[in-house]
């Protein structure tokens, strides 16, 4: 297999007795990959083989042992050394013939390698039908593959200095690689060729070479330059018997990186995914170490939304996997706090999920259970908090198929004597929300017995109903939600409430809250619930159960089934009346940020369909609920594409079927692609009306035999005048067959649907000024008396609305103004409230009369305040 991008080819991975060894062999579909280094807790910054280790393994050329360890003293088996040299040389494996030797079974990560090392002649077996892959490289050795693999010389003019060289298979060669400046020796004077060369050793050796410093270069810009490119899984590592991690090269949103059905490993889902604080990058949890120790089974990653663009998915991966777990646990910390003069817990982290262990406690007994965890809470000790304290760790056993043991392992401790008061901040969460974030995890008890009805208070100090504080999940223990329940935005957009927080709020070691009263400002919610990303759930078998969309915010409550269905369709352009048997929403739990449908017939899909989510689907839990707009999502199942020609629409074929305006048929006359595929029919960037984009909520779909498209504009706000003669342009389409249409320009029938909008006003004396965004009918813009006026308007001068009393005033259309502004002139505002020194807001009534030149009502609700 040729050393390709990291999206064909395999990992290199630990190589060495007792280490992990972990193999993602070539995807089956290619990805990008991005060029962070990896971080090894063993690889310290200054020594001399620092550089080589990061830049190789930022080159992806070499990867760790596991457990976060490059393994720097770790001795080199021959396997890995024509592994490094592979990827280091950059070493076209493709079609290299199968290796000769009984000990280097195929399939293996480093069978390839070796095949090619032995057909360039920079390696040889043991014996004829040996190669002795698990055996140790001598300094001597290794010599000798580097002046083979990078055809060194040697210059008899130029002394070396070495003593214990001298006769051997290997003279020459330790010439030559220390002539290169690849080696300084063991000392001034010795190679120690005997001597077995660590992972550390041979990178550095490797990375000496000016040919392996170009190829990490180009290596590294590749890696950074496929950033730019798609979004796509970059890596899949195991980390133990339990866990796999999986890297993205983009952030990803979490609901969808959650979904377990996103991942598989043989047909199997994890029982839990972690998003990391990297936002790029998964932990997966499985059930048992025999779904992830396996040998060549497919490992699949479903496409996961991105966190920028709720549009964008990564791509489907899938990837032949293997792992073995064969890395001892170890403990990481142990940590101890108290509040006082003794400790009662101990908190003991280890470095990966335990089976079992055997704990003691300054040599006497204690138990411990880590639950299948990393982490163990031990309680009902007695330390005193002066002193240092010993544990000691028994048979600290992981939860690998064949499971790895740790004997013995002991650390010295102090507990950490913590006094410190936990502190309080208010913020708002929603218009009826007040989130309470405390400094230091608390005592779950104390706060919600405290943060009761009644200890929120208005302006006046008066009580203001609200419900218990609720624990923010995830949040470790640190913030708390008082939900207020009474209404408070009746005559203003925003509130200061006060919160009473009293000292019986303790935290996790009994350290009380100082008495306070803090303030808090709530501003009434008029923004919609935004959709944010789309996904779905898939079975073990890879069948679509449900489809799943992500809001910017919490929801109200709905029962199942009494959410719309989107409008689905298919790849072609056509409408499907009922996807998998049809979709029923899922019941939604107020505060929930997703929507679920459930398809009635699990099963599998191809191709990118469109769906379409009409307006005020859901409402979020605002005082005066925000409902959303209509939107769309084109999820890719998969799908491809075929050679253009070319292919002509024929005069009549863009039409208004039966004589209905805003309704468009195009028929191509041959079947054409649909649905979010590239030069789609379906596609509103495919048209254009009157040389401007069609307006979003337009509908495009296709016949049964994909013929013919219809074009179905927004029943209202899509079209602001009528027009006969509109300029309908379709372009960029492509048909089944491969052929592109040739662009084609031809005329259809429009009919205003928009309603005109105030948008600004001006008092001028006492006479308020209207401009509205389109000509309005001068009969309807006319009004005879104050009262015409009143019914068409609401006018508020200051705090007072204005009425009409004995007041005398007209609307009449504003000369010059192509029926766009309107005046309102009060000649008598005795008894109105009306007076011009003050702030005049206008709000425009549906009770009126006023309509635009095609007898089109005006928007009503519209209130702007006017300017003087």
């Amino acid at each position: 297999m040729a050393y390709q991008p990291k999206s064909y080819r395999k990992f290199l991975t630990a190589s060495v007795a007792a280490a992990m060894v972990a193999t993602v062999a070539a995807p089956l579909a290619p990805t990008s990959v991005e060029a962070a280094a990896p971080t090894f807790s063993d690889v310290v910054a200054g020594q001399y083989y620092t550089e080589a280790v990061t830049q190789m393994a930022a080159a992806e050329m070499i990867n760790g042992i596991g457990g976060g360890k490059f393994g720097t003293t770790n001795e080199l088996l021959r396997r890995d050394a024509a592994v490094l040299f592979s990827r280091s040389l950059l070493w076209e494996t493709k079609d290299v013939a199968a290796p000769a030797f009984t000990d280097v079974p195929a399939g293996q990560y480093y069978t390839d390698a070796i095949a090619k090392a032995v057909e360039l002649g920079v390696i040889t077996g043991k014996t004829a039908s040996t190669f002795a892959p698990n055996d140790k490289l001598t300094r001597g050795d290794m010599a000798v593959l580097l002046q083979r693999a990078l055809k060194l010389t040697v210059d008899p003019e130029v002394e070396v200095p070495f003593t214990d060289i001298e006769g051997k298979y290997y003279t020459e060669a330790v010439k030559a690689v220390y002539q290169a400046g690849l080696t300084t020796g063991a000392t001034a004077t010795t190679f120690n060729p005997t001597g077995t060369v660590t992972r550390a050793q041979f990178a550095t050796f490797l990375y000496r070479s000016e040919l392996v410093q170009e190829n990490v270069k180009a290596e590294i810009k590749r890696i950074e330059d496929a950033k730019i490119g798609e979004a796509v899984v970059t890596k899949v590592e195991a980390k133990n018997a339990t866990q796999v991690v999986v890297n993205f090269n983009v952030e990803v949103n979490e609901s969808s990186a959650r979904i377990l059905a996103n991942y598989s490993i043989n047909g199997v889902n994890p029982s839990g995914v972690a998003l990391n604080s990297d936002k790029k990058s998964v932990t997966l949890t499985f059930t048992n170490a025999s779904d992830v120790e396996v040998s060549n089974r497919v490992l699949t990653v479903q496409p996961v939304t991105t966190a920028k663009d709720s549009l964008v998915s990564t791509k489907l991966y899938t990837t032949v996997f293997s792992y073995k777990d064969e890395v001892k646990p170890e403990i990481v910390s142990v940590e101890s706090v108290t509040s006082g003069n003794t400790a009662s817990t101990l908190t003991i982290k280890a470095s990966e999920p335990i089976l079992a262990a055997v704990l003691k406690v300054n040599g006497a007994n204690v138990s411990i259970n880590f639950n299948g965890s990393d982490t163990a809470t031990v309680t009902g000790l007695s330390l005193d908090a002066t002193k240092a304290h010993t544990v000691e760790i028994i048979n600290l056993t992981d939860k690998a198929t064949t499971a790895n043991i740790t004997a013995y392992t002991s650390k010295t401790f102090t507990p950490v004597v913590d006094k410190e008061l936990p502190t309080a901040t208010l913020s708002a969460q929603s218009d009826k929300q007040i989130l309470v974030t405390f400094s230091k995890a608390m005592n779950v008890n104390s706060v919600t017995s405290a943060l009761q009805n009644g200890v929120v208070k208005n302006e006046s100090l008066a009580g203001v109903t609200s419900l218990t504080a609720t624990l923010v999940p995830n949040s470790g223990n640190k913030q708390f939600l008082i939900s207020v329940t009474e209404n408070l935005f009746a005559n203003t957009n925003t509130r200061t409430l006060y919160v009473v927080l009293p000292n019986s709020i303790e935290d996790s070691l009994g350290n009380k809250l100082t008495a306070t009263t803090t303030s808090v400002t709530l501003t009434k919610d008029t923004v919609k619930p935004a959709a944010q990303g789309f996904s779905v759930e898939r079975d073990a078998n890879g069948n679509v159960t449900k489809l799943v969309v992500d809001f910017s915010e919490g929801l109200a409550a709905a029962n199942a089934g009494t959410l719309a269905a989107p409008t689905v369709i298919d790849q072609n352009g056509v409408l499907v009346t009922s996807l998998l048997g049809g979709l029923t929403s899922d019941a939604v739990t107020a505060g929930d940020k997703k929507v679920k449908y459930t398809v009635a017939t699990p099963g599998k899909l191809t191709g990118t369909y469109t769906f379409n989510f009409a307006g005020s689907l859901v409402s979020d839990r605002a005082e005066t609920p925000n409902r959303s707009d209509a939107f769309t999502y084109n999820f890719d199942f998969g799908a491809g594409a075929a050679a253009p020609s070319t292919f002509t629409l024929a005069n009549n074929a863009v039409t208004n079927p039966s004589g209905t305006k805003n309704v468009i048929q195009v028929n191509f006359g041959t079947p054409v692609l649909g649905g979010a595929v590239l030069n789609s029919a379906t596609a509103l960037s495919s048209y254009t009306l009157n040389g401007l984009a069609l307006p979003e909520g337009t509908t495009i779909t296709l016949s049964a035999n994909r013929e013919v498209a219809t074009i179905t504009l927004p029943s209202v706000d899509s079209v602001k005048a009528n027009d006969d003669t509109a300029v309908f342009t379709v372009a960029n389409v492509k048909a089944v067959n491969g052929a592109m249409l040739n662009t084609a320009v031809r005329t259809v029938a429009i009919e205003d649907n928009t309603a005109p909008t105030l948008t600004a006003a001006q008092v001028i004396g006492n006479s308020i000024y209207l401009t509205f965004d389109e000509a309005l009918d001068p009969a309807t813009a006319a009004d005879a008396n104050i009262a015409a006026v009143l019914l068409n308007y609401k006018i508020t001068s200051g705090s007072n609305t204005v009425v009409a009393g004995s007041g005398v005033a007209t609307t009449t259309v504003v000369p010059n103004s192509g029926n766009k502004q309107l005046v309102i002139t009060f000649t008598n505002t005795t008894d109105t409230n009306f007076n011009a020194s003050q702030t005049i807001t206008v709000e425009t009534l549906s009770t009126g009369d006023l309509t635009d030149a095609n007898n089109i009502k005006v928007r009503a609700g519209v209130k702007v305040t006017a300017t003087k």
